[in-house]
């Protein structure tokens, strides 16, 4: 099996990612996320079940092609970005549910996104099989390095507060070399099928439904901005593993372009709401 420059950058991407949050992980933040359980299961379903079928439908609904019908339900199948709790503290939203919400979806997701991408994607696949190489590659890069920065975190806090913030530098930087990297070898694909209309619309709709399935209401903004923020690494990791199609990536690399940029400009108007 070849292995490409991308394949690489993604593998590296997502370990820094769930790096950067296992070492931020510590034994009260686990208690706090279990403060409101019945928020917190709502969130859950809404962001690993409802979420998943709303981009299976938009896709359906505006004849994406399958690569990017692919995409968008590899980014819908994977919840929880890092970044969602910190644009959740920005716009002064419910920072303690946003951060719990955030955690519980990166866990939760490692067994739930495999088998949820592989029911939805298209094609003609194997489906267990598809599930099971997800399952395992998620198992590999991404709880097991959250795994074992949260243990150092428990071991040694001191050590793991000073690398937080250089491991998520280093995330960023390979993230933004992906993204040179992929569109200027993919360009022509995103600029032909309009996949930027159709990322841009899943990041408004998955934001609108943050706000729509808050509950308690007190909850909008933190819903809103975690259910925007989906894990792009894992989902860039599944697509470039698994499905092994440069176009699809590009998809996944598209919609998280338009979720970021969906995400700033839901701040300054969810500052406004803030109590």
């Amino acid at each position: 099996m070849n292995i490409s420059a991308a394949d690489v950058l993604v593998s590296a991407l997502l370990i820094c990612s769930m790096t950067a949050l296992g070492l931020e992980l510590t034994v009260d933040g686990l208690r706090r996320a279990l403060v409101r359980p019945a928020a917190l299961v709502w969130g859950l379903l809404a962001n690993v079940v409802l979420l998943p079928l709303v981009a299976w439908g938009l896709g359906l609904a505006v004849g994406a092609s399958p690569a990017l019908l692919a995409a968008l339900i590899l980014c819908a199948a994977c919840p929880g970005g890092g970044t969602g709790a910190l644009l959740v503290r920005l716009s002064k939203s419910d920072a303690p549910f946003g951060a719990a919400l955030m955690l519980m979806l990166c866990l939760v997701s490692t067994v739930t996104s495999p088998w949820t991408a592989a029911l939805l994607v298209p094609g003609s696949v194997d489906r267990l099989t598809l599930a099971l190489n997800m399952l395992n590659t998620l198992l590999i890069f991404q709880f097991l390095p959250m795994l074992l920065a949260a243990t150092l975190r428990h071991v040694r806090p001191a050590l793991a507060i000073s690398l937080q913030p250089h491991v998520s530098r280093l995330g960023l930087v390979l993230l933004l070399v992906l993204v040179v990297v992929l569109m200027w070898r993919e360009h022509a694909v995103v600029l032909a099928h309009g996949w930027i209309g159709i990322g841009s619309t899943l990041a408004v709709v998955t934001s609108s439904a943050g706000f729509a399935l808050a509950v308690p209401r007190s909850a909008t903004g933190a819903m809103a901005m975690v259910s925007v923020v989906r894990n792009l690494s894992a989902a860039l990791m599944l697509s470039a593993v698994c499905l092994r199609d440069p176009s699809v990536t590009t998809g996944v690399l598209v919609y998280g372009m338009m979720m970021y940029l969906v995400a700033l400009g839901l701040i300054t108007p969810l500052r406004r709401l803030a109590p």
